[in-house]
């Protein structure tokens, strides 16, 4: 089970990161939207407001505007901290482009 928070400053991007959630997250989770249109929260606060609000012992803090592609995502996530008791926290950074000029991933 797995509580999804979102610092969401656009109801459009919501709804779409909602639609395509509910297509791959392939478990039982929540999404707790923190809406920051009024730019009232700076994003750890945003992301602490909604983990305090969490119901799930793990929590995926993720921006509006990322599309999951992987099937499965998050019963995939559950299971990697389920097979490694010690692990606290899993970072993953992506994009569709990668150019050839030296950046930072």
């Amino acid at each position: 089970m797995l509580s999804v928070v979102v610092c969401s400053r656009s109801q459009a991007l919501f709804e779409a990161f909602l639609k395509k959630t509910e297509t791959t997250i392939g478990c039982t989770y929540e999404v707790i939207r923190i809406d920051n249109r009024e730019n009232s929260y700076s994003i750890s606060g945003a992301y602490n407001s909604g983990a305090a609000l969490a119901k799930f012992s793990y929590i995926c803090f993720v921006h509006e505007d990322v599309a999951f592609k992987t099937a499965g995502w998050g019963k995939k996530l559950l299971d990697h901290f389920n097979a490694e008791p010690g692990a606290g926290l899993i970072g993953i950074a992506g994009a569709v482009y990668k150019s050839k000029i030296p950046s930072g991933w």
